[in-house]
């Protein structure tokens, strides 16, 4: 384990980003926070596709897209839907990145064929997401796992017994 700090240099005078990195066994934490800027609309990072092998994850919005990188995606905002939408992305190489986060966030795959994986923080002049490392996408997917956890405790029966939410609304048939 081990703690490292990295200044960027912007375009903008007196604008950096510092960067603050958490190395832990199979995984990084990072936490960059612009400094020297006001009113900052987004702050956000670009991976290259081709460097993960095969992309999944993300947000489910209307068919699966896999592999994410044959195909173009945008969210922006990135917003729950019907369907389960997940700020983790995982590669067929054992990296997955994980925004874990409640606050407004944007991605995108291959936009415009441009190659890449990016994701911003909106509204924001900071940005904490983790990648974690496995040696294949199974392990990647289980560190995951682990670091999201289980629920402390069971829902309570009403939740089970009369849900809020059905797949009534993305079949519209008889449900009772």
């Amino acid at each position: 384990d081990g703690e490292l700090e990295l200044r960027v240099a912007t375009p903008r005078r007196n604008v950096v980003v510092a960067y603050h990195l958490k190395l832990a066994p199979e995984q990084v934490r990072i936490h960059a926070q612009i400094e020297g800027a006001a009113n900052i609309e987004r702050m956000g990072e670009s991976f290259s596709l081709a460097s993960g092998g095969h992309w999944y994850g993300g947000a489910v919005d209307q068919a699966h897209l896999w592999p994410l990188e044959a195909h173009e995606w945008s969210a922006d905002p990135f917003l729950a839907t019907s369907n389960h939408a997940t700020p983790f992305w995982i590669t067929s190489s054992g990296v997955g990145i994980f925004l874990d986060t409640y606050d407004d966030i944007a991605a995108s795959i291959n936009q415009g064929g441009d190659g890449l994986f990016r994701f911003a923080y909106l509204g924001s002049p900071a940005m904490h997401y983790t990648i974690f490392v496995g040696k294949d996408i199974a392990e990647a997917r289980d560190l995951f796992a682990v670091a999201a956890g289980k629920p402390r405790q069971r829902p309570p029966d009403c939740v089970f017994e009369r849900p809020v939410w059905s797949t009534w609304c993305q079949y519209f048939s008889r449900v009772s």
